[in-house]
């Protein structure tokens, strides 16, 4: 009998040996990605096993098939193979999911150090191929070897520590560290999956649903389309999965005559029409600076809310129409133009740059079109002001373009004055969030300290300043748009009556107050005669049994009813006084949950949180429709370029 256990012994030694040796030896098996079931607990693969192709069990190192995800062959392998263990994973199977995953959970607690490490967000260097960073680890500030575990500290993102236990530890992952480093573009193993970059691009997590659907999708655009692979690791493409969500564009129309406000207003009518939208449901609408729009729209009527984005621009151009202003910006355009033009004077402006320890920044040209590319050139050319100095003194025919210091201080008081409206116009620009109840808060802190008269400013800034907000003010202080500023901000759990005036605050509620009971009534029949005589065709209704009075109709209210105007303005009155909201929350996330609790309140709410604050998303579909209409395709019909521009928009 003893004989016989040393031979199963030495068959299990055996048994092992050859696992061992096929395995590589006993290296710590990697849990399957994305695992859900409890089974794959006992099971992992090899670390150089990037595909996860091969199964190793965790217990006895024996290869197992399981194709496709399946795994009942892993369970008939601890069936038969370890029965302990097929037990265990039996009770969990049958647990609750969320007592499952607690076990789970533990499980791979127990083992921390076999867990997967997640790659560092942003990385560049090859160097992190080697490192990486618990999944808990969310700010990513432990960094972990790959390969044994270690902890390396390595502040501010230099990777000499890194390189340097790489050297010390992992004398082979360093060789080729370096080698991948200096190698060329596209060479052998420089290229990274199109996981890992979309994991460094989408701010998801890898097991989420919108994370899945997002790889699928540009999986299916790279083989679909025979685009190179290499397109994930472009500045470009992460740059577009990080800007995925984006709102959708109905419809284009063609519009082949003159742009006159009356024939503008008919097509802005035949659009309602097409749509099936009712005329009495338009809240507002927002245009551009143009007479004719604006002609168009007070033919229809209809409230107009013009592009803050517009708006800003023209009290910008405004404030800089000083004679001094206008003579030191040609000077800086001048200045811009000749280093565009010259590819030698771009050169030594590089090599000075450096030398001066100046960011490396290129001269930027203003766009008319493109709002606040005035203020970013002359905060560029002030930026590299003693490089260009320099460049020009080296050239007797350039030099007349020397700044003087009285062209610097100008442009340094217009940069003080323009530099904090910049970040207002790209903000609220944007699609996904609402912009229009920010209007009234942003104009009171313009007034109040962004564009207030400091004592410390230069008087031309006091100058720019204080033209620029006339203009504003002057622009939003007609009755109608200020009605409509003061009514989204009060819709908006972030302001509600924060920034209404006192005298104002009463009548905007009521106002309020009116539009619900409003949008609470039901809607008229529009053929009053037909109604009444269906009405009359139908049976009077069977008379409704009577009931006993329960013991609880004794002690109801015998006051009046409470009218519908009296529950609105207590349910507006309870809104008001509900918690103060942080400045970052989404309006929309606010109401979706509180809608139950203010119900005639939420649907205000949603038509006027909608609209949106500047016409940048109109701009962005006439410049969609200008890309896909070049000189070359000018043969395209109008509904091929509807179809075009409504997939470019969409998809």
């Amino acid at each position: 009998m003893a004989k016989m256990e040393k031979t199963d012994s030495e068959q299990l030694e055996i048994v092992i040996s050859g696992a061992e040796e096929e395995n590589g030896g006993t290296e710590a098996l990697l849990p399957k990605r994305g695992a859900v079931s409890v089974v794959w607990r006992y099971f992992g693969f090899k670390k150089s096993d990037k595909d996860q192709q091969t199964i190793f069990c965790k217990i006895c190192l024996a290869k197992v098939s399981a194709t496709g995800g399946n795994t009942s062959n892993l369970r008939h392998h601890l069936r038969r193979r370890h029965v302990p263990e097929y037990e265990e994973s039996m009770k969990l199977k049958g647990a609750s999911s969320f007592t499952s995953q607690i076990l789970v959970e533990i499980s791979e607690g127990e083992n921390e150090e076999t867990d997967e490490l997640v790659p560092k967000r942003g990385a560049h260097s090859v160097v992190w191929r080697y490192f990486g960073f618990k999944k808990s680890d969310y700010n990513q500030k432990n960094i972990l070897c790959t390969i044994c575990f270690t902890k390396v500290a390595a502040g501010g993102g230099n990777t000499s520590n890194l390189l340097h236990h790489l050297s010390r530890r992992h004398v082979s992952e360093y060789e080729q560290c370096i080698k991948l480093k200096f190698a060329p573009f596209g060479s052998a193993g420089g290229q990274q999956s199109l996981q890992d970059a979309l994991a460094r691009g989408a701010p998801y997590d890898r097991k989420s649903r919108r994370w899945i659907d997002i790889t699928n999708a540009i999986t299916l655009h790279l083989a679909k389309d025979m685009i190179a692979l290499n397109t994930v690791e472009k500045e470009g493409f992460k740059q577009m999965v990080r800007t995925l969500d984006h709102s959708h564009c109905l419809q284009t129309s063609y519009f082949p005559d003159d742009h006159t406000g009356e024939l503008l207003a008919a097509g802005l009518q035949e659009v309602l029409d097409s749509w099936g939208l009712p005329e009495n449901k338009l809240v507002a609408i927002t245009t551009d600076d143009g007479e004719d729009v604006k002609k168009a729209v007070e033919i229809n009527k209809w409230a107009g809310l013009q592009c803050f984005g517009h708006k800003l621009h023209l009290a910008i151009e405004k404030g800089l129409s000083d004679e001094r202003i206008q003579e030191a910006i040609g000077m800086c355009k001048k200045i811009v133009s000749t280093f565009s033009s010259s590819s030698k004077k771009r050169k030594d402006l590089a090599i000075v740059q450096n030398y001066l320890g100046l960011p490396n920044h290129v001269l930027t040209v203003e766009t008319p079109t493109r709002w606040g590319s005035r203020q970013v050139m002359i905060q560029r050319v002030l930026e590299q002001e003693r490089a260009i100095s320099h460049v020009l003194k080296e050239d007797k025919k350039s030099r007349h373009l020397l700044p003087s210091w009285q062209d610097l201080e100008v442009l340094e008081a217009v940069n003080k004055a323009l530099c904090p409206l910049q970040d207002f116009t790209d903000a609220l620009s944007g699609e996904q969030y609402v912009g229009v109840s920010y209007l009234k808060p942003v104009l009171k802190l313009f007034n109040a300290s962004i564009l207030a008269e400091d004592e410390n400013d230069p008087q031309l800034t006091k100058d720019v300043k204080r033209n620029v907000l006339a203009d504003l003010n002057g622009k939003y202080s007609h009755p109608v748009v200020d009605d409509l500023l003061d009514m989204a901000s009060l819709l908006d759990p972030r302001f509600r009556t924060k920034y209404t005036d006192e005298e104002k605050v009463e009548r905007v509620l009521s106002r309020a107050v009116e539009e619900i009971v409003s949008l609470t009534k039901p809607q008229q029949d529009p053929l009053p005669g037909a109604a009444a005589s269906g009405a009359e065709s139908e049976p009077d209704p069977p008379p409704k049994p009577k009931r006993r009075k329960t013991l609880a109709s004794f002690f109801k209210s015998q006051g009046g009813a409470v009218t519908e105007e009296e529950s609105v303005r207590e349910e507006l009155t309870v809104y008001l006084q509900a918690a103060d909201v942080d400045s970052d929350v989404n309006p929309f996330d606010w109401w979706r949950c509180r809608q139950t609790s203010f119900p005639r309140v939420a649907k205000l709410a949603r038509r006027y949180l909608c609209i949106p604050a500047t016409s940048a998303p109109s701009e962005r579909a006439f410049s969609a429709d200008g890309n896909l209409v070049p000189c070359h395709r000018a043969a395209l019909k109008p509904d091929a370029v509807d179809r075009l521009v409504f997939l470019a928009q969409n998809l």
